[in-house]
């Protein structure tokens, strides 16, 4: 087999993602470890948890407190957070994490989705599309580079896939994206702030022109073939 999976549905695909959720899931888990360990240590040799202690103690001996809290069991400001994460930048380094990686075709242009927190349901949809193999290419290697500091060095590893079967919206699903076109608050959540706001009125700009659209289909054989040599190229 190839760089590229072919697969004919998205159903052949179902045992694949979960495998690497549940593997993914173990390395998090050891990465995580390691993090509230680092965490534990920066808190203490910087003299953080001393100085909350301290603090602690003057509020209870006032009167404003009933009890001690464990420093450990509490947040740093964020500002705090930054300087310890320079100090952890490779904790994940000897894990391996899959991204699945779906590639697809549609209106004569190229894209992918991709999915490393759930490589079974892919959380990542690039905003644009991709007239080559080639920046095709190179959209999908700069969106793993770029992910690999919120996984502290860990090794991620692609898995390429695109499905033949073709993937069109109902008149009724093209209603409901014009509906959130015109209203994206009806999906907003509570406690949602602007920025969020914001990142949600894009991605649903970016879902209505798929919408639009005709349908989203896989790479054929000779676009696979044409991908594959951009991305051995590069």
């Amino acid at each position: 087999m190839g760089l590229v999976n072919v697969f004919d549905r998205f159903e052949d695909l179902t045992s694949i993602g979960v495998k690497m959720l549940e593997d993914n899931l173990e390395a998090r888990k050891h990465i995580n470890h390691i993090y509230r360990q680092k965490l534990m240590d920066y808190k203490e040799t910087t003299g953080w948890a001393d100085r909350f202690r301290q603090r602690q103690e003057e509020l209870k001996k006032k009167g404003d407190l009933y009890d001690i809290i464990d420093p450990h069991l509490v947040h740093m400001s964020e500002d705090e957070y930054n300087k310890f994460h320079k100090t952890i930048p490779d904790i994940g380094e000897g894990y391996e994490l899959s991204c699945a990686v779906q590639l697809t075709s549609f209106d004569g242009k190229y894209n992918f989705q991709a999915g490393i927190i759930r490589p079974d349901c892919l959380e990542y949809i690039n905003q644009n599309d991709f007239s080559n193999f080639e920046d095709l290419t190179k959209g999908i290697k700069s969106y793993v580079e770029q992910s690999k500091p919120q996984f502290f060095g860990a090794n991620i590893k692609p898995f390429i896939y695109t499905v033949k079967k073709e993937e069109d919206f109902s008149e009724e699903e093209k209603q409901n994206m014009r509906s959130l076109m015109d209203d994206p608050s009806q999906i907003e959540e509570p406690g949602m702030d602007e920025e969020e706001k914001s990142l949600m009125k894009q991605l649903i700009e970016g879902l209505s022109g798929m919408f639009e659209g005709g349908p989203i289909r896989g790479l054929n054989e000779l676009e696979v073939a044409e991908f594959e040599a951009a991305w051995n190229k590069l």
